[in-house]
């Protein structure tokens, strides 16, 4: 009833993309009382090279699902600030989880996008003291005074995310309660989850 009542749906895009970013954010801000179970009843399939975490050219879909939000939050008049904090807070983990997976070819115009989009909330208001707390990113607050200072912020994003990535080139080690795992120089050294120690 909450669902059909609040006419909340998918939001329709290629291939299912990112669908349960702002069906999820309609719900949970629409919902009178949340319950939190044990059971996990949705499962993510991230094996599926046609899936969407792995579609390179889906860049901007994401984009999409956050312009759904806006038009039912303004629908819904809903003017709770600590709502629209959120909404500006998901959205900027999201597009920045977005420019750091797209395929590097996308990833200058996701950073014209996400400059545009922010600098423009910014310049309206928007981005309050309250969001940059959540964020816990006081650099962002000497960042968003312009279109040039977004950028310079999302560039150093992406060369700290690209050193990362290099690094991984020469060594990554990965512990969990499942696995040991150490490969150096692109060679597995160690992984005692498959029991194989070379």
């Amino acid at each position: 009833n909450l669902i059909f009542d609040n006419d909340i749906w998918f939001l329709e895009t290629p291939g299912a993309s990112y669908q349960d970013t702002s069906f999820a954010f309609k719900i949970t801000t629409i919902a009178n009382k949340i319950s939190l179970v044990k059971t996990p009843y949705i499962h993510y399939c991230v094996d599926n090279e046609l899936s969407s975490v792995k579609a390179k050219d889906k860049a901007f879909v994401i984009c999409c699902e956050y312009e759904e939000i806006t038009r039912f939050l303004e629908t819904k008049n809903i003017v709770d600030k600590n709502i629209w904090d959120k909404k500006y807070t998901n959205q900027w983990f999201g597009y920045l989880w977005n420019l750091k997976r797209i395929d590097s070819k996308y990833q200058n115009d996701f950073v014209e996008k996400i400059t545009e989009e922010f600098s423009q909330y910014y310049a309206q208001g928007y981005l309050t003291e309250s969001f940059i707390n959540i964020l816990k990113i006081r650099e962002l607050k000497d960042f968003s005074s312009s279109k040039e200072n977004f950028k310079k912020y999302l560039s150093q994003k992406l060369k700290k995310k690209l050193k990362k990535d290099n690094r991984r080139e020469y060594i990554s080690i990965h512990l969990n309660k499942k696995e040991i795992y150490l490969k150096i120089f692109g060679v597995e050294i160690v992984n005692i989850n498959k029991g194989s120690i070379v």
